[in-house]
C-alpha cells in the first residue's frame, strides 16, 4: 500500500513539474516590453473554420487581440464571444495562447512606430466600461457590439489617422447567407494586418 501511495505522488509531483514548465515555456516571450503588438491564434473549432474562410491570405490565423506588457506581465485585450457578459475581455498571454491544456498557434506582429500606447490604455478602458456584445453576423454599423478584428480596427483608427482600416466586401454563398442574414458580408477579416507595411511580423 504504501508502495502504491508513494507511486500516486511520484505522477502528481510530475504532473505539477510539467504542468509548471509548460506554461513557464509559453510565457517566455522575446518581445520589447515597451512595444505594442498584435497577437493571433489558430482555432480547430467549427467557429474557425468559417472565419478562415474569409480571411484574404493567412488562413491560419483565425482570431486577433493586442498584446502589450502591463502589470509586470504579458496581457491580452481581446473581443471574444462570452455568453451574457461583456465580449471585451483582458486576460494574461498564457490563458490566451492554451485551450483545453493545448497550445495553440501563434502570431504576433509589431505595430511599427506605435507611439499611442497610453491613449490606447484609455480607450481600452472606456470600451470595456461599454458593456459590448459579440456580433455574431459581422455588422459594420452596430454601436453596441462587436468582434475581434473590427475591435483592433476600430481603436487604431480611433488612436492615430495614419490608419484607415477599409471594410472588405465579399458576396456570400447560399448557406452563409442564410446564416449571417444577409447577401453580402461588409466585414475587416482577421489576416489583413500581415499584408500592411504599418506592422511587422515577430513571430
Amino acid at each position: 500500500m504504501d508502495w502504491l501511495l508513494i507511486y500516486k505522488m511520484n505522477k502528481i509531483v510530475l504532473f505539477c513539474f510539467l504542468l509548471f514548465y509548460s506554461c513557464s515555456k509559453v510565457n517566455e516571450l522575446k518581445l520589447d516590453k515597451n512595444k505594442t503588438y498584435l497577437v493571433f491564434r489558430d482555432s480547430e473549432s467549427k467557429e474557425g473554420f468559417f472565419v478562415k474562410k474569409f480571411n484574404i491570405s493567412n488562413t491560419d490565423v483565425t482570431h486577433v487581440g493586442f498584446l502589450f506588457f502591463n502589470n509586470q506581465t504579458w496581457k491580452v485585450y481581446h473581443a471574444i464571444d462570452v455568453k451574457d457578459k461583456n465580449c471585451v475581455v483582458v486576460e494574461d498571454y498564457n490563458n490566451f495562447s492554451i485551450k483545453n491544456d493545448k497550445e495553440l498557434k501563434i502570431r504576433i506582429l509589431e505595430i511599427k512606430d506605435f507611439d499611442k500606447k497610453e491613449l490606447l490604455n484609455n480607450k481600452l478602458d472606456s470600451i470595456y466600461k461599454l458593456n459590448l456584445k459579440f456580433d455574431f453576423t459581422f455588422s459594420e454599423n452596430k454601436a453596441n457590439s462587436t468582434y475581434c478584428s473590427k475591435f483592433v480596427c476600430d481603436l487604431l483608427n480611433s488612436v492615430d489617422s495614419k490608419y484607415q482600416f477599409r471594410l472588405t466586401t465579399k458576396p456570400l454563398n447560399n448557406l452563409e447567407s442564410s446564416y449571417l442574414k444577409k447577401d453580402t458580408l461588409n466585414y475587416y477579416p482577421v489576416d489583413l494586418f500581415f499584408k500592411d507595411e504599418k506592422f511587422k511580423i515577430v513571430q
